[in-house]
């Protein structure tokens, strides 16, 4: 469970090098018919030919599995934004599993937040009280400090070159004749899974299987899916002036535009509609979303996708190059103790071994201050101008795409520290895990926005409740308001409030539910709840409108800022968007973050 819940739940929190890579040559389709009685897909992109396992059971489909979709990153392309594939390879690939990127996890995550913080919420104990008498030899302000000794082996499955792509195609989508069509046209729609971890966790594995067939059971044509990897912690989020000089900030969202322009120009061979695009993501899937939505503040085109699903998008905004070069300063000196080697530059970073690496990246993630990753989006004055907030409050994105957004009931809770006893504790926690934070709108943030008051007016009644709702709000489902107030009447909203009480990435087991199982912390997945979210999520993405099916009617978001209630007890109802309010009106206006 510990670990579903730091990926799943925390399943937490994309160019010049594109632009002038040498573009792969002329793409054909081939079929190769195997000894089985069921014909075996090979799509030849002619940097290489990959194979199709088969999936002749319940609802037939095609993986091709681990698809290139760029170049190695690695040696002199580490930290750099991605290449696209080149040269001509006739070997098969295909049916081999794996191939995910390094991966690094916070420890305050691991020891203290999944150990005791959720099951004392849940069995509506004080968190506080509960942590602290765990805790108490250890700083009010923070759980122990792990050691290097504390970094697990890397997995076997993992590796700096892992920029892969998956591809599953219902069998009648891929027999179709109009796959013949080199243009896609007519061809069916395509959903694209973007995973959430902190930007450090994820990978592009999962269990679509049951949401491919969702389609097919609500009356539609069904979908193409895909989910690509992009890099994670230090390989795609390492930022800061010095680092830029000779390198890229926001590499893993190039990483992603790479992919999804890759779909752009390859997806019609599998029998899907470039035209007919949907990108879904949780929390940081789904804030890469938004970064996609307002990249180049909406100034070079629209984005390579008609349609976006946003569940959760979540992060923590960094506007300041000091807090980038800290990192990037603090990412050498820890580089120098693990390896035992003076590194002081980014070309020394770039001569280490893939392994050294592994390790750098995972003691800075560990290392992490409470209710952060340390790495993640910033801006960088190119792919991402600004603020996504500000860009949405200020039309400065694409408006063609058509969104559907939601946030849980209790998006914050894994994230609050359970150790401040004061403002000044508070203040703390919030100035460490984002430490572009303006001190002065710290002080409006603690004094005004979130004051002291624990009556339950401000929607909270302890210092615990109060970080998760900081927490909440500011960094979670603030951004489902941005986005919905800036689409108005091409936006759908969801609320998900289900099992325990709506905590972050919860809606991941009802999103690719695949059968009765239990869920992280307790409880079963409601089936018809499940269901009918799948159903909304598959009309969707076939028709830009979650309503066709037997689930209740989901009204626009619109000037009322209706939002869908998704939950087993007010299944069907609609309430006024919680996050329309003043809090979240402060934090997409005030300048709160150090420039």
């Amino acid at each position: 469970m510990l670990r579903y819940s730091v990926i799943l739940l925390v399943a937490a929190f994309a160019t010049a090098a594109t632009a002038t890579a040498t573009k792969p040559p002329p793409v054909t389709v081939t079929v190769t018919v195997a000894c089985e009685s069921t014909p075996t897909p090979t799509v030849d992109l002619g940097y290489g030919r990959y194979a199709a396992t088969v999936n002749d059971t319940g609802y037939p489909y095609y993986k091709f599995s681990n698809i290139r979709y760029a170049a190695p990153p690695v040696g002199d392309l580490r930290f750099r934004q991605p290449v696209a594939p080149s040269g001509s390879d006739s070997t098969v690939h295909g049916g081999k599993t794996g191939y995910s990127c390094m991966q690094g996890d916070p420890a305050w995550y691991l020891q203290v937040a999944a150990g005791l913080v959720l099951p004392a919420f849940i069995e509506g104990k004080n968190v506080s009280s509960v942590v602290g008498k765990a805790a108490a030899s250890q700083d009010s302000s923070s759980p122990a400090t792990p050691s290097l000794s504390d970094i697990p082996k890397q997995d076997a499955t993992t590796s700096e070159d892992c920029l892969f792509l998956d591809v599953l195609v219902p069998q009648t989508i891929y027999e179709s004749p109009r796959r013949t069509d080199t243009k896609g046209k007519g061809g069916a729609p395509v959903l694209v899974w973007i995973y959430g971890g902190g930007y450090t966790s994820g990978d592009k594995s999962g269990h679509a299987e049951t949401l491919l067939a969702s389609a097919k059971d609500n009356g539609e044509d069904g979908f193409i899916y895909v989910a690509f990897n992009y890099r994670l912690g230090m390989f795609g989020w390492l930022a800061g002036s010095t680092l830029e000089k000779d390198g890229s900030a926001n590499v893993g969202l190039y990483d992603q535009k790479l992919a999804l322009e890759w779909i752009q120009s390859n997806i019609h061979l599998f029998g899907g509609d470039a035209e007919r695009v949907t990108v879904m993501g949780e929390s940081a899937g789904a804030s890469s979303i938004m970064h996609h939505i307002t990249a180049y503040g909406g100034k070079k085109g629209n984005a390579p996708f008609r349609r976006a699903i946003l569940q959760s998008p979540g992060w923590l905004p960094s506007k300041a190059a000091a807090a980038d070069e800290n990192i990037f300063q603090q990412t050498l000196t820890i580089a120098s103790t693990v390896t035992n080697k003076k590194i002081t530059t980014l070309s020394g970073l770039r001569s280490l071994t893939s392994s050294e690496l592994y390790l750098v990246n995972a003691a800075v993630v560990g290392l992490s201050p409470y209710g952060s990753f340390t790495y993640g989006p910033t801006v960088d004055g190119d792919y991402v101008p600004k603020l996504p907030g500000d860009l949405l409050l200020n039309g400065n994105f694409d408006k063609s795409v058509e969104v559907m957004a939601a946030h849980n009931a209790n998006e914050g809770i894994l994230f609050a520290t359970p150790f401040a006893k004061s403002n000044k504790d508070m203040a703390t926690y919030l100035k460490s895990a984002v430490p572009s934070l303006d001190d002065t709108a710290l002080e409006v943030i603690l004094d005004s926005v979130y004051p002291e008051v624990f009556d339950g007016s401000f929607d909270y009644t302890d210092q615990f409740e109060r970080a998760a709702t900081i927490v909440g709000e500011a960094f979670f489902s603030c951004n489902t308001r941005y986005l919905e107030a800036a689409f108005g009447e091409k936006s759908y909203s969801y609320l998900f409030d289900a099992v325990n009480r709506g905590f972050h990435g919860e809606d991941l087991t009802y999103t690719f539910y695949n059968g009765p199982s239990a869920v992280a912390d307790g409880g079963t997945v409601n089936a018809t709840v499940a269901k009918a979210l799948q159903s909304y999520i598959t009309h969707f993405v076939a028709t830009g409108n979650p309503n066709g099916g037997s689930a209740p009617f989901f009204p626009q978001y619109g000037s009322n800022s209706s939002v869908q209630v998704v939950a087993p007890d007010d299944f069907g109802t609609q309430i006024t968007d919680p996050e329309d309010n003043k809090r979240c009106s402060w934090w997409q206006s005030a300048t709160v973050y150090d420039d």
